[in-house]
């Protein structure tokens, strides 16, 4: 592996994918381009025996698939698409599958690499879009496990990849029929299935009408038999299907198994029953996985703990692969994303507060790592600031954790503070890792507060379920309580405090100020709620009775509890509000549609209260890089207006340098 590994991804390999790359003349920690990073490297695989590795890379609006010989360093460029990619995987030595996804089409690339007397080459095929893959098999061959729907039935292949191509060859006049083997044939709306390492199905996870059962299928069997099911608010009862054990016998599940937080568990397909505890923490729930593509064996527990993403080792691997990392890299979490099948070298992922995070190759397990690539390498990680957490009880005695980052003062000065809370509410979390906008606030004299309210994901069941019905009631407790204890810090200014959110972020920045007349200067709502039965009749998910019913668990019952959704609801206390609001949104926003910010504003007018607005084109709930700079700038702007009151601040002529 060369050490110019990095560069070739970052400079001339991705310039080669979209020409483009170029960057931005501006002080780092400072410019909203920078701070929100451009494209880059997003994924990184390794091969079975080692000696390729492949990288997604997108530089503005090119996706494209990167491509490195380990042996000779040698880079190139495999595509390139307007369409981002989904997933891409090894299914054998040499071979590589790349799923696009456009507006209106799913594309599959096959990818063949060798080696040849004048270098590294490869071909390039496409599958047409019949179905899809669950499985690579990249330790079988050619084969992959390919899922496709027949009605209200789902129907899974063990089919060759070539088979795959040639079907999409075929005229539209001939016949064409996927040759192959045919493994299982289950009905309903499969969400899960669990295959083990020779492509045999094992287990399925089936979403029904009110629930989920899980299904399995014994040994030597055709059939899959039903052995487990719960209803959708039966928490305690939840289980996902995830992995299975070293030896194939069991199923490895996410479940509270009687506890308070979700943990890991052997679930045995015999009896439907929860075995063997294989992780769990009382304080926390496990929030993910890492699973090795190669052999589908377990490697990790992922969890979160003080802000922190942790990892949990399994011995087999944290013994032979990360051994010495942690020494390594001692403020960063240390990620297994990709190995070789003999696990001699691998690709890791490191981030953390000040990080925004880096993939490394090792070529051995005492070899030195060397840096693919890092995601904003224009971000100067020096000046990143890294938050504070505490635990603050709030008005009931219910704790929460929260995360304050200031900004760098001089001795005896004290900040204006920006409360930041996140979005869901339900089932979402803030933590310690890298933002771009609170680095971005923080750059320019803002300190931040990010609450974990009641109803955040990662701290038990109970915890989460504290947060039903709790708009404009506990959950804004729960922030007044962190707001409150900040506020009498001695380098937070308590005179001069905004707050700022999106989502439902922002639901809570306009009920905030409702509630508190005088405790805020100004508040920021992006794309945020206004109207919650609005929620229910014009949000994307209005279409889904799951959905609906998930609403009505954690939100309220529109049909028996109306009245008290529309008392909380901010867009019909406007004559109350006296502090000045800034509503941006955008036009193309599904979840939260932009009918909640233009009541609010038709309100705001009507009542003659102060107000401004920004209406972005084509913005959806989730901004794009690029609308994110914009709206980051604008936001930025509008809290100097009432945090840093000063000439230079309102003319304010460059968007992103202090006078």
């Amino acid at each position: 592996m060369k050490s110019y590994w990095r560069k070739a991804l970052i400079g001339p390999t991705v310039a080669a994918l979209c020409v483009l790359a170029i960057g931005v003349e501006s002080r780092a920690g400072e410019s909203a381009e920078i701070l929100f990073p451009d494209g880059g490297i997003h994924r990184v695989r390794i091969s079975p025996t080692g000696d390729w590795i492949i990288a997604y890379a997108v530089s503005e609006n090119r996706h494209g698939i990167l491509a490195q010989q380990t042996a000779t360093g040698e880079t190139f460029s495999v595509f390139s698409t307007m369409n981002p990619l989904r997933r891409m995987d090894w299914i054998d030595r040499n071979t590589m599958v790349a799923e696009f996804h456009g507006p209106f089409q799913r594309r599959t690339m096959v990818v063949r690499f060798r080696t040849t007397r004048n270098g590294a080459e490869f071909d390039t095929d496409w599958i047409q879009p019949i179905g899809w893959m669950v499985d690579p098999l990249p330790l079988v061959g050619e084969e992959v496990i390919w899922a496709i729907g027949e009605g209200d039935r789902q129907a899974l292949h063990r089919v060759e990849i070539q088979n795959l191509i040639d079907y999409g060859k075929r005229g539209r006049g001939r016949r064409r029929q996927l040759t192959g083997t045919r493994l299982a044939l289950v009905e309903g709306d499969i969400e899960r299935w669990i295959v083990d390492r020779n492509g045999d199905p094992r287990a399925v996870q089936r979403r029904d009408e009110e629930g989920y059962t899980i299904l399995v299928r014994d040994e030597g069997e055709t059939r899959f038999r039903e052995v487990y099911s719960f209803k959708d608010r039966e928490h305690d009862s939840e289980i996902k299907l995830l992995s299975l054990s070293s030896d194939q016998r069991q199923i490895i599940v996410s479940a509270y198994g009687g506890n308070d937080t979700l943990g890991l568990f052997e679930f045995d397909p015999a009896t439907g029953k929860l075995g063997e505890s294989l992780f769990h923490r009382d304080e926390v729930d496990i929030a993910n996985i890492v699973v090795d593509p190669m052999s589908h064996e377990l490697i990790a527990a992922v969890y979160h703990e003080a802000g922190e993403t942790r990892y949990h080792y399994f011995p087999s691997y944290g013994g032979n692969l990360v051994a010495d990392l942690s020494e390594r890299f001692p403020k960063e979490s240390v990620a297994i994303v990709s190995s070789s099948a003999n696990r001699q070298s691998f690709v890791f992922w490191i981030s953390g507060a000040t990080n925004p995070g880096a993939y490394y190759y090792r070529g051995s397990r005492s070899g030195a790592p060397v840096r693919i690539s890092e995601r904003g390498p224009n971000i100067d990680r020096g000046s990143l600031i890294e938050a504070s957490s505490f635990i603050v009880k709030s008005r009931d005695g219910t704790e929460i954790e929260a995360f304050l980052t200031m900004p760098n003062l001089n001795r005896g000065q004290a900040a204006p503070l920006v409360v930041k809370p996140h979005g869901g509410p339900i089932g979402v979390r803030d933590s310690k890792r890298y933002d771009p906008l609170v680095q971005y606030l923080a750059s320019w004299g803002f300190a931040v507060l990010q609450p974990n309210y009641r109803g955040s994901s990662g701290y038990g069941k109970k915890f989460r379920d504290s947060g039903k019905k709790a708009w404009a009631k506990g959950i804004e407790d729960d922030i007044d309580a962190a707001v409150e204890h900040v506020m009498s810090l001695a380098e937070i200014d308590a005179s001069r405090v905004c707050i700022l959110g999106g989502s439902y972020g922002g639901f809570s920045a306009i009920a905030s100020v409702v509630r508190h007349k005088e405790r805020y200067r100004c508040a920021v709502s992006l794309n945020g709620v206004s109207d919650i039965p609005l929620l229910y009749d014009s949000s994307d998910m209005a279409d889904s009775k799951r959905a609906m019913d998930f609403y009505e668990e954690f939100v309220g019952d529109l049909e028996t509890e109306r009245e008290k959704l529309i008392a909380v609801s901010p867009a019909y206390h406007v004559k109350e509000i006296e502090t000045p609001l800034f509503m941006v949104y955008g036009t193309a926003d599904r979840r939260v549609d932009p009918d909640h910010s233009e009541r609010m504003l038709l309100m705001l007018e009507t009542y003659g209260k102060e107000h401004d607005s920004m209406k972005v084109e084509g913005m959806a709930h989730s901004p794009e890089r690029e609308e994110w700079v914009t709206v980051a700038r604008a936001i930025r702007r509008y809290l100097a207006r009432f945090l840093f009151p000063s000439e230079e601040y309102r003319s304010d002529p460059d968007p992103d340098r202090k006078s």
